[in-house]
């Protein structure tokens, strides 16, 4: 539960920022304008139109100033740093599950590798926008012909096809995180069927809490707040599933597949709980070491 506030916390900051560089990316190969729309359409889905508005209020205040070069990539920079965080931040929390450590002596060279892929994953989740958006143009023509050929069985056909589409990418997506992000290496077998476990419970929480969030939760009285709020109870309890889904990727490696082995770069941690009873007071450990003594003292007596 604290790994999840944590993330969630963190993400509701760097959200602009990493939806400002995923649409960006993706805007140099596919239109702006759509691509935009389409990330925004998604987002209300999820949360409901009002959160989603804010966010893209949020966005469209956010300008990188043209009055020089170097401002542009500081901007950029920060931008960067800001978005990566949640990746750090998910790492940070799927190493505790796994109970993985960076060695200490490698701990910078880590941090830059860890900024990395977490750039990389920026970059991967706007190639998976754009491979949806293109998927979504080839839904919306089959959809058409279909329509033509099958009439009322077509929409049930393109519900179950969208479904499959949004289900293999979302596996993707979550292959991606426990593949890269964590200082472990995961057999390709076991993180799709971690990734694959991880996206049903997504999918089927996308349905009850979206539809919660959107329809049933009462928020107005939140005012302006509430779009905030719905927001992070979202990403709270997708941060949940997110962190099951590792447990049960952990827990299916050790029973059926390959366990999880430290990379290079980490080592394994092992956590327990010990109970250990300290002295309350300086003036009890006295009274100790003068117990002690005396006892020496006597059996020195016996002795002599």
């Amino acid at each position: 539960m604290k790994l999840s506030a944590s993330l969630s916390y963190s993400t509701i900051f760097a959200l602009p920022s990493l939806a400002i560089l995923i649409i960006s990316s993706v805007g140099l190969f596919y239109d702006a304008n759509q691509v935009s729309s389409e990330f925004f359409h998604q987002l209300a889905d999820l949360v409901g139109e009002k959160s989603a508005l804010q966010i893209q209020s949020v966005i469209d205040n956010i300008q990188i100033d043209d009055s020089g070069r170097i401002v542009q990539w500081i901007s950029i920079a920060t931008l960067i740093f800001t978005a990566s965080a949640v990746f750090a931040e998910i790492q940070s929390s799927i190493n505790y599950i796994w109970e993985l450590k960076a060695k200490p002596q490698k701990g910078i060279l880590r941090i830059i590798i860890n900024r990395l892929l977490s750039f990389a994953m920026i970059g991967a989740l706007g190639f998976v926008l754009l491979v949806s958006l293109l998927i979504n143009t080839f839904i919306d023509i089959l959809f058409k012909q279909l329509s033509r050929m099958f009439s009322e069985n077509s929409v049930y056909l393109a519900q179950i096809f969208n479904i499959a589409i949004v289900f293999s990418i979302v596996t993707i997506i979550f292959s991606f995180i426990f593949k890269t992000l964590p200082d472990g290496k995961l057999k390709w077998k076991d993180t799709l069927i971690g990734a694959g476990f991880t996206s049903i419970l997504f999918m089927l929480g996308k349905f009850v809490i979206g539809n919660y969030l959107v329809n049933t939760a009462k928020l107005d009285v939140y005012g302006a707040a509430g779009s905030v709020l719905v927001l992070l109870v979202w990403v709270y309890y997708s941060a949940i599933i997110l962190y099951f889904g590792a447990v049960f990727t952990k827990n299916y490696s050790e029973m059926y597949g390959t366990p999880i082995e430290p990379s290079s770069y980490s080592v394994r941690v092992i956590i327990e709980e010990r109970e250990v009873d300290y002295p309350k007071q300086p003036s009890e450990i006295a009274e100790k070491h003068e117990d002690m003594s005396n006892k020496r003292k006597k059996i020195d007596q016996k002795a002599s």
